[in-house]
């Protein structure tokens, strides 16, 4: 009877009776070996073996080899694998299918009255009623809508299977091409003369950029040597930049120490523990996985710059407002102090907004100039009084 059946597909499922809308967001197809759910992509799409178990992508990668041939976990079955590795053995299709048909039903579920609370608090407008504060994101129409709005424009037939998934869940927009913004990127360009602008779409490939080497930035949304090596030119000027910002500190760290203390003066040491985040806007997204233990927040700002002055204090509103740093000091180092075009602090606290915006925290202002070093330590010494009592101290800046 078993020749009969064929190959197996091995997969657990969970026999629930009824699915609540609080576990309708968790996959319901998981991997034999790690537990974790499948996924359309990644490191745990699944992949069959030549035995018929599936397992999922990452799980494979752990599998050790042996002549060219890794062994099912389960039967002990070899699978021959060729150069490409695991990323050469097929797909489970079957079960990408039944995912997307699950992911589809659950995207279509209700929401529960504390998540459509948490999607309203991003702000963002309805794209069919700007009156409306949009809770569904259409994965196909790439637009934002309401409850209202979700069900009326996607009441037909075609549209009622589009993909909406909550608010938050939106995926990342892919980097649009320079020269043609209505492309995304696609390509890298590893020739020399291109790296001051090596991002590229289809048409710079074909027309601007006609037999030079280059790699592809996405390799069918998983991971590959060409994807890595994309990553790394795209790296390199911020590398770059950031290697020369480390040598001049510590160019300034070897002038301290050449001045030794007065041994008559008691000398006390505050441990920092300092994360550099960084203030590009395609780092600030990144900001959030630092709040954890924060104790404090370091905030530079350019106080001859009075137009990016708005920014500055949407970007820290935004961080004052968040819950895991309500109770972090703030020091606001106010940099090119000495430029006779700088704000004073007066003005500058006001365009901050910091009295009402820091209301009930502990915050302070420092005026600064980052080249010569001025202002600096005054503002690590208020720094280190608010925290005297740890003993190792975090903080984000």
């Amino acid at each position: 009877m078993s020749a009969a059946l064929g190959r197996s597909q091995s997969f657990h499922t969970f026999n629930t009776p009824q699915i609540t809308a609080s576990k309708c967001g968790n996959n319901q197809l998981e991997c034999r070996v790690c537990e974790d759910g499948f996924s359309l992509g990644g490191d745990k799409v699944p992949r069959l073996l030549f035995c018929g178990h599936t397992l999922c992508h990452a799980c494979l990668l752990r599998l050790p080899t042996h002549d060219n041939n890794i062994h099912c976990p389960f039967d002990r079955q070899p699978t021959p694998i060729s150069a490409s590795g695991v990323w050469g053995l097929k797909k489970n299709f079957a079960l990408l299918e039944l995912l997307e048909r699950l992911s589809l039903s659950r995207s279509n579920t209700a929401l529960l009255p504390e998540v459509l609370i948490k999607q309203r608090e991003l702000g963002i407008s309805c794209d069919e009623d700007e009156d409306h504060l949009a809770v569904l994101y259409c994965t196909v129409c790439a637009s934002h809508l309401c409850l209202e709005c979700s069900e009326r424009t996607h009441a037909t037939r075609t549209l009622h299977k589009h993909k909406r998934i909550p608010l938050s869940e939106k995926p990342r927009e892919k980097p649009r091409c320079v020269d043609h913004s209505f492309h995304p990127v696609e390509f890298v360009c590893l020739e020399e003369e291109c790296q001051a602008a090596p991002l590229m779409c289809f048409i710079c490939k074909d027309y601007k950029h006609t037999k030079h080497k280059m790699v592809a930035v996405v390799v069918d949304g998983e991971r590959a040597v060409q994807h890595d090596d994309g990553r790394l030119i795209m790296a390199f000027r911020d590398l770059s930049a950031r290697m020369a910002h480390v040598t001049s500190q510590e160019q300034q760290l070897a002038q301290l120490l050449a001045l030794a203390p007065d041994p008559a003066i008691p000398i006390t040491f505050t441990k920092f523990t300092v994360w550099d985040v960084g203030g590009q806007l395609k780092l600030r997204p990144l900001w959030r996985h630092y709040y954890f233990n924060t104790q404090a927040v370091i905030f530079v700002v350019d106080a001859t710059d009075v137009e990016r002055l708005p920014e500055a204090q949407t970007e820290l509103t935004k961080l004052m407002t968040e819950r895991e740093l309500k109770d972090a000091s703030l020091l606001i180092f106010a940099n090119k102090e000495n430029s006779e075009h700088a704000l004073g602090m007066p003005a500058l606290t006001d365009s901050l907004g910091l009295h009402k915006l820091c209301l009930g925290r502990s915050w302070h202002i420092q005026p600064c100039d980052a080249q010569s070093g001025t202002g600096l330590h005054q503002g690590l010494d208020w720094l280190a009084r608010q925290l005297v009592p740890s003993e190792v101290l975090n903080s984000a800046g």
